[in-house]
């Protein structure tokens, strides 16, 4: 399957799939944990990038990572000017940061493969791959060049990155 033909089957669908060099990779449902803590992240993050030139979108924006992949990260900010594919203006190209919320069944597959492909994003600069409850979050520097200057979104408005890591705990606490 093409990319093109990805995109038209996924925005008539009733359902979202992932695109994967040809393939769809059907999503599976969220748990209502899971689904808890996309919530109160988006919360946190969005309350941190108030005032700044940073936006958060939720899983409902696709993401293009590469022209074999298109993904629906959990939280995704941009910063500046929003980018997308254009004619259908549902494709995400600029995406500065993206939170993926880890759970058993998905960790392999966000922590490996999906976390190598983010990281072939040219405006990404952070990656947070978390899971609710633990104390295993750091932020994954998206790339080390000397040259690109990182929007400081990694303190999010001046609070410490790992105050920001700890949103996973936090989010997942307030379930």
């Amino acid at each position: 399957m093409t990319a093109e033909e990805y995109l038209a089957m996924d925005s008539a669908a009733d359902f979202r799939s992932e695109f994967l060099d040809g393939d769809i990779v059907a999503m599976s449902g969220g748990s209502p944990n899971h689904s808890g803590v996309k919530i109160n992240l988006a919360i946190e993050v969005g309350t941190a990038l108030r005032g700044t030139p940073c936006r958060a979108f939720d899983s409902d924006l696709r993401v293009r990572v590469s022209s074999s992949m298109y993904t629906y990260p959990d939280l995704t900010v941009v910063r500046g000017k929003l980018i997308v594919a254009d004619p259908r203006r549902d494709v995400l190209l600029n995406p500065a940061v993206i939170f993926e919320v880890l759970s058993p069944s998905t960790e392999y597959y966000d922590r490996g493969l999906k976390l190598r492909r983010y990281r072939e994003i040219a405006t990404l600069n952070r990656l947070y791959p978390g899971r609710p409850r633990s104390s295993r979050h750091r932020a994954v520097h998206a790339r080390r060049r000397q040259h690109l200057d990182p929007p400081r979104l990694s303190t999010l408005r001046g609070r410490p990155a790992d105050r920001v890591t700890r949103s996973f705990s936090a989010a997942g606490r307030h379930l």
